[in-house]
């Protein structure tokens, strides 16, 4: 854990792993611990961060509500402390209304989105008003107040009766939220603005996660925001643009697969692979509940660069969908010079090589 000072208040984040950023913010009232299954899962190709929002984890508690637009600024801070100039950016709940004031506030910083358990629009003036009533019982009667209340809503009837582990986990995480912290985050989330017009502007990846069994975030909340978000259109049919993210997610599992995540390549060879020059071709239409496979090969090397070509298919059909190629040009890690291909990369990457002749 790591603590930064912004404006006299600390603030605690994680920093894991090498590679493209991802930043994760964690929903209401818990902390960064929540991403430790992500965080394990994706540091060895990504360099996660994890903050604890203000008022929560190890987070000082600041004076007055905890508003969106504060917790968007406490995060763009800690991306100027870690010298990132733009990330890819998760949240759940509060997180996802930090996410897309994040968004509103620093487009250019975001590369793309994952929106988990959240929605758009603002409190209702019932949801306000029970957000200022449950603030009121925690400064009376401490987290432990609410907690038993809460659980049912957070967790889905078959984890509360069969994980007993992660009811203690999660209970545990609430119960270490400060009383005020948590207060201040209820009435700054009870004064956010509503963000529903922002969604037609959004024109990154963006993945939408809902829990179908999920009692606080309604499902229609998500399919709005699924159609306003031009990622995809109303017809269900995946957004050009989307492919791209598909194309780097088989590139960094590519170089996965053969023992050269990005934190290996720099390390060891110390070299990058900035691309230089893609082109896509697409065939058929995709629909969002389509189950798609995407392959990756080596087309070609030359002396200080590489063709990476993908094909996406239909789980289990022959026909193809689309298909694109990356230039992948090697470059010192330094000096960022074009230099020659390592052969130990050449080695590795041989059995993903295409074969002529």
């Amino acid at each position: 854990m790591t603590l930064i000072s912004i404006n006299g208040n600390q603030l605690a984040y994680n920093d894991e792993g090498s590679g493209p950023p991802v930043i994760f913010l964690h929903g209401y009232p818990f902390n960064r611990s929540m991403w430790k299954e992500q965080v394990a899962l994706l540091r060895g190709n990504y360099r996660v961060v994890t903050p604890d929002l203000r008022g929560h984890g190890k987070s000082d508690t600041v004076p007055g509500p905890a508003t969106m637009n504060a917790m968007a600024q406490d995060v763009a801070s800690v991306m100027d402390a870690l010298a990132i100039s733009e990330a890819s950016m998760g949240g759940l709940s509060m997180g996802g209304y930090v996410v897309l004031t994040f968004y509103r506030l620093f487009p250019n910083r975001v590369r793309s989105l994952i929106l988990a358990d959240t929605r758009a629009q603002a409190d209702s003036e019932e949801g306000k008003q029970n957000r200022a009533k449950q603030a009121e019982k925690i400064l009376a009667e401490g987290m432990a107040g609410i907690v038993d209340s809460m659980l049912p809503k957070m967790l889905a009837p078959d984890t509360v009766s069969k994980r007993p582990e992660v009811v203690k986990r999660i209970r545990d995480m609430m119960l270490q939220t400060k009383p005020e912290g948590a207060a201040a985050a209820l009435r700054g989330m009870a004064m956010r603005e509503d963000q529903t017009e922002l969604l037609s502007q959004i024109t990154l990846p963006a993945l939408i996660i809902v829990g179908r069994e999920d009692a606080v975030t309604p499902l229609q909340d998500s399919e709005k925001m699924r159609h306003e978000i031009s990622g995809s259109d109303a017809a269900g049919i995946i957004f050009y643009g989307a492919y791209i993210h598909f194309f780097e997610f088989a590139e960094t599992e590519l170089f996965r697969a053969v023992g050269l995540p990005y934190g290996v390549m720099f390390d060891e060879l110390d070299i990058w692979l900035p691309r230089v020059h893609i082109e896509c071709d697409f065939h058929l239409a995709a629909r969002l509940d389509d189950l798609l496979e995407v392959s990756v090969y080596v087309a070609s090397f030359g002396n200080k660069s590489m063709r990476l070509n993908f094909e996406v298919r239909r789980k289990g059909e022959p026909l193809l969908i689309a298909r694109a190629h990356f230039i992948l040009s090697s470059v010192r890690r330094d000096t960022f010079e074009t230099v020659p291909i390592p052969q130990e990369l050449r080695q590795r990457l041989a059995p993903y090589t295409e074969q002529i002749g």
